[in-house]
């Protein structure tokens, strides 16, 4: 007898074991669901009003019953029983259901319950919507306005849902309309997804929006300009509850926001410190053939690209809906970078002060000679008066212009002077990266090339390379070989330099991917761009080791 109990007693605790091994593994669960727990479950139906469902053993589903240290016991669930879901995946689904003794537990086929064949992630719901037990039954409660709501599945007019009921959740079923209505607002028609983007002209889709001058200031003036990848050409659009978007400039932090909440044709459009207004809130309405208008809540009218001209500078503004190309913008999804580093915010100030070097706009008063690698009759180029240029010009005589200098000698978009090749305003790649790095260290030098080296000790190895102590990066690309060079370059992010002595050159990482950079640096003068700078340039790490490129970073980082 007393053997008996021993056994029965050993066989209870093993249960308990194994329930408490299961609910343990159970907190995370399927990505179609809520974490659930022993303490946290989902209340439900089976599928049909008519038939009952079988219990097994385990989650393979081979063994009918429920196994119990006391004996096996009726392994079947009836239509009118509400099970509770602690762990569901594709094939099974762990579940409490009653019985006359309590509730005992089991595995069912998870396709009893759901075919899981609308799984997405939790959105919230904008109103109150009743739900049923199961689609077009008996009503078993209501979703609350705020919830946020995971559908399951879909059929017919109907959409299977799990919505919270306290701690808990409930899985049930609503009309397909309502949830397309209330909760599903994300996918309809007209609508895209929260992210950054840069918003190009339906007139010429070389041209995106930009903040003029790349600037930080309340009433900066919102432009279409030639797409050249930097940060005041990217604007993060954030949905609210009520289908609005909120656009803010990944530059400056400012949003997108309709002068003084004007309503007449050709008010401005700038961007300003967020508050919440109507002048600062959008509706994005798809236009057809990839393209979308953003109509201002504040007045109902569209963001209008002026005189629908395309051209740098051309001005952004609010007008009534036309259907024009000169309101239609293709919204092109940027992808974020890739940084894990705690230093992240000083590193995307370095970087967006470079490329606010970079795409400064301005236009000489009178011609003049540009600085030509020492010569000084150099002729390689003029500044010609009258025509727009982008960025600090190149300089190797006055190297020390930082931003708010180069604006202090500008009028508007004037550049007025000083004019002569030896004393313009300008800079070089390495002056250039170290007034990016001032803005995070005040304390780091206006240097050269070779002071940028680690062995100098402004600046540190990125990777597992070594610099034996040189300022030569060809020699330190040889001593290292390839393979080790290039595994460093995985190391890099945002803020990093790539420093070569092949014609001394420093460039700044801005974004980081497997297999290639994107840089912006000073450099020589491209017609095309009119600028002596390249903005979110792309390498890959062959060219990199080719061009002998090691990576260093500031040792105050």
């Amino acid at each position: 007898m007393i053997e008996k109990k021993i056994k029965r007693f050993l066989s209870l605790m093993a249960f308990i074991i194994v329930q408490v091994i299961f609910f343990a593994s159970a907190i995370h669960a399927d990505a179609m669901v809520p974490e659930l727990s022993d303490k946290i479950y989902i209340r439900s139906y089976i599928l049909s009003s008519k038939n009952n469902v079988n219990v097994y053993t385990s989650s393979s589903l081979t063994t009918r019953g429920t196994s119990s240290p006391k004996k096996a016991y009726n392994a079947l669930i009836y239509p009118e029983d509400e099970i509770y879901i602690y762990k569901m995946d594709n094939k099974s689904t762990y579940v409490s259901y009653p019985t006359s003794t309590g509730r005992k537990y089991g595995y069912i086929k998870t396709n009893t319950i759901t075919s899981n064949n609308y799984s997405q992630e939790a959105k919230k719901s904008s109103a109150k919507i009743t739900t049923y037990k199961r689609a077009g039954s008996i009503v078993y409660g209501s979703i609350s306005k705020g919830d946020m709501v995971y559908a399951t599945a879909q059929s017919g007019n109907y959409t299977q849902v799990v919505y919270p009921v306290g701690k808990m959740y409930k899985m049930g079923w609503i009309a397909t309309k309502n949830y397309n209505q209330y909760i599903n607002t994300s996918n309809a028609s007209g609508t895209i997804q929260n992210g950054t983007y840069k918003v190009v002209s339906a007139i010429d889709n070389n041209y995106v929006w930009d903040i003029k001058s790349a600037s930080l200031e309340d009433g900066a003036n919102l432009q279409i300009y030639k797409d050249t990848g930097n940060m005041a050409q990217r604007f993060t659009f954030t949905r609210n509850n009520e289908g609005y978007y909120t656009i803010t400039s990944v530059r400056s932090n400012k949003v997108i926001d309709v002068s003084g909440g004007g309503s007449a044709n050709g008010t401005n459009i700038w961007q300003y410190k967020p508050n919440g207004s109507t002048s600062q809130q959008w509706k994005v309405t798809d236009a057809g053939s990839g393209y979308y208008t953003l109509v201002a809540r504040c007045n109902g009218k569209a963001a209008d690209v002026a005189g629908g001209v395309a051209a740098n500078g051309t001005n952004v503004q609010i007008y009534s809906p036309n259907g024009t190309v000169s309101q239609k913008f293709k919204l092109v999804k940027v992808a974020s970078q890739q940084n894990n580093n705690q230093n992240l915010t000083g590193r995307r100030k370095a970087v967006s002060y470079m490329e606010s070097m970079a795409s400064v706009a301005w236009t000489p008063s009178v011609s003049f000679r540009h600085w030509s690698y020492g010569k000084k009759g150099g002729n390689n180029h003029i500044w010609s008066s009258g025509t727009t240029y982008y960025g600090i010009p190149y300089s190797q005589t006055e190297r020390d212009t930082t931003l708010e200098k180069f604006q202090e000698n500008m009028s508007g978009k004037t550049y007025t002077g000083p004019h002569s090749q030896t004393t313009y305003m300008g800079n070089d790649c390495s002056s250039a990266v170290s007034f990016a790095y001032q803005q995070v260290y005040s304390k780091f030098p206006v240097t050269n090339t070779t002071g940028l080296y680690p062995v100098k000790g402004r600046t540190k190895i990125v990777g597992n390379y070594k610099d034996y102590g040189m300022t030569n990066s060809k020699n330190i690309c040889s001593k290292n070989g390839k393979n080790t060079i290039q595994n460093s370059y995985k190391s890099l992010q945002p803020g990093d330099l790539l420093l070569t002595s092949n014609n001394p050159h420093v460039m700044m990482v801005s974004e980081t991917s497997n297999g290639y950079v994107k840089v912006t640096h000073q450099t020589t003068y491209s017609s095309g761009l009119h600028s002596t700078w390249r903005v979110n340039e792309k390498w890959d790490y062959n060219s990199l080791y080719n061009a002998k490129f090691i990576p260093v970073t500031m040792s105050a980082w």
